[in-house]
């Protein structure tokens, strides 16, 4: 990604201002992977049936910039929330994973990408699946998750019983014993539901007395 220097400037105007362009490029552009860049840019921008000279005034003559990701241009305009899964969806697949192992399951075969989607309770609460599972202490959702790639992250593996990778990163990064998981439940806690009890006594002896840091999400 960059912007358009000068040269490339003038070699959009040369190619916008031709009235045959598409012979022009014909000639020139699948010469240049450079080129080819510019090609899908305007391509894109032909399609959409954009003025050209306006573009150009505006991005070019007045010294704006452009950057240079033709997928992001096409993205801008395909993207829809029909693209996405609704919020409601993601939220039932999560609370599911709290609870109900048939539940998670039978939601999961018939929409296997929310595997790693995440749910906001509140402001900056946000929760996996595989993280309500884990804070409940459901260890079959939970392995049932991993099977499938759920992606884990420290709260994880404090409840899955991984003692020595838990110990090192805390150990080289001495504030993580202090953060909080979804909903503000602590390394301590996941460590208590895992029954990982050999690291529940790790993390006492460093001072990590909370199984729930309240109130941090307001």
């Amino acid at each position: 990604m960059g912007t358009i220097c000068f040269a490339q400037q003038n070699f959009l105007k040369r190619m916008f201002f031709q009235d045959s362009w598409p012979q022009f490029w014909d000639k020139t552009a699948l010469n240049s992977a450079e080129h080819y860049k510019y090609y899908v840019i305007c391509v894109h921008l032909n399609i959409m049936k954009m003025d050209r000279k306006k573009f150009l005034k505006q991005n070019l003559f007045l010294g704006g910039t452009m950057v240079l990701a033709p997928g992001a241009l096409i993205a801008k305009e395909s993207t829809s929330q029909e693209a996405v899964f609704s919020g409601e969806l993601i939220l039932e697949f999560v609370l599911a994973a709290h609870k109900s192992f048939d539940e998670t399951k039978k939601i999961l075969e018939k929409y296997p990408l929310l595997l790693n989607c995440t749910s906001q309770f509140k402001k900056g609460d946000f929760e996996t699946a595989v993280g309500g599972a884990s804070h409940m202490g459901r260890r079959d959702i939970v392995d049932y998750l991993v099977s499938k790639g759920a992606r884990l992250d420290i709260f994880n593996y404090a409840f899955l019983g991984y003692d020595d990778f838990i110990k090192k990163i805390v150990t080289d990064y001495p504030y993580l014993l202090n953060s909080y998981g979804p909903h503000g439940f602590t390394l301590l806690h996941h460590a208590e539901v895992g029954k990982r009890t050999e690291l529940v006594e790790w993390f006492q002896s460093k001072g990590l007395t909370e199984k729930m840091f309240k109130g941090v999400f307001g």
